[in-house]
Formats: C-alpha cells, structure tokens, sequence
C-alpha cells in the first residue's frame, strides 16, 4: 500500500509537472509571440518613422523655397528701404515702354522729399515723390492703373499712392496733358 500511495503521488507530481510544463510553454509561446509583434511594430514604426523624416525634409525644402520666393515678391512690392533709385528706375522703365510720338509719356521732373514715419506705431515708413510728367490721356489712364495696381504681387510694382494730382487739360482734342503727382511711396521701417 505504501508503494501503491508512493506511485499515485509520483503520478500526481508527474501530471502536476506535465501540467505546469504545458503551462510554462503556452506562456513562453505568447511571450514570444508578443515579442514578434512588437519586433513587426517596431520594424514598420521604424519605417514610417523614415519615411515622415524624408516627406518632413521634402516640406521643409519647399517651406524654405516658398519662403525665400515670397520674401522676394515681397521685397519688390514693399522694400526695407527708400530704394530712390530703384523708384526712379520704375518710373523710367514705364516712360521708355509707354513713350511713343503719337502716344506720349514723358517724365520731366522726379523730386523726393524726405521718408518720414506714417505714424509711431506704423510699420512702414513714407517716401513723398513729386513726379511732373507730359502724357496722352490714354497713357495718363495707364500710368493711374499702374499706380493703382501698385502693391500687388503679381505686378511687382512698389507700393504706392496718389496723396494729389494735379493736371493741365490740353488746349485741344487728342493734344497732351501736364500733369504734376504728389506719389507716397511706401517701405518697411526697420526692424
């Protein structure tokens, strides 16, 4: 009988040990498994990870070249500076493209006045330009759209306004018109 008891408890300690054997690999293979899927997350993380670097790089380029564009754009249409000659030189480019003889634009007088601030708080700063022209009325109603179009973007025209005009009405029909602006022309106050 003692071995008979003997024999039950080394069966039950060999079944318990077969049980807790079949346990511990049932553990181990989801351990396992888990530390698959964690490994397959992390590859495909670690992927993506390379590819967000490379699409943020990408954006970053086109950011920064954007930038540097509207920087530019920018500049043209409303400079850090009076940038006199650069005004001059606008006015100039748009005589010798409108200045033809029957159809005249003649600038005769450009005079600048001191820039002064447009107000403390203000941002930008005034350049007053007197300009005296001899024109045709058609070039006339050009030169108001190009001042009106002035600050755009798409011209690339400085920002400026007429503050007055003055204008001498030809004697007869279809003859010229002397007109005299007084332009502001407008730039960043620095910074």
């Amino acid at each position: 009988m003692k071995n008979k008891n003997k024999l039950i408890v080394a069966g039950l300690l060999l079944a318990a040990a077969i049980a807790a054997g079949v346990w511990q690999w049932n553990v181990t293979q989801n351990y396992k498994n888990i530390a698959d899927t964690v490994n397959t997350n992390l590859s495909a993380l670690t992927v993506e990870k390379e590819r967000l670097l490379n699409e943020y790089q990408e954006i970053k380029a086109d950011t920064l070249a954007s930038r540097t564009s509207a920087e530019h754009d920018l500049s043209l249409v409303f400079p850090i500076d009076e940038g006199m000659t650069d005004l001059t030189r606008m006015f100039d480019e748009f005589a010798v493209k409108n200045n033809f003889q029957s159809n005249p634009f003649f600038i005769s007088n450009i005079n600048y006045q001191n820039a002064s601030d447009a107000s403390d708080e203000s941002p930008y700063r005034v350049l007053p330009v007197s300009l005296s022209v001899t024109t045709s009325r058609k070039n006339l109603d050009k030169f108001l759209d190009y001042i009106n179009d002035s600050g755009s973007l798409q011209s690339e025209v400085r920002l400026m306004n007429i503050k007055s005009l003055s204008l001498g009405i030809p004697a007869e029909y279809g003859g010229t018109y002397s007109a005299r602006f007084e332009i502001n022309a407008y730039f960043s106050r620095e910074i």
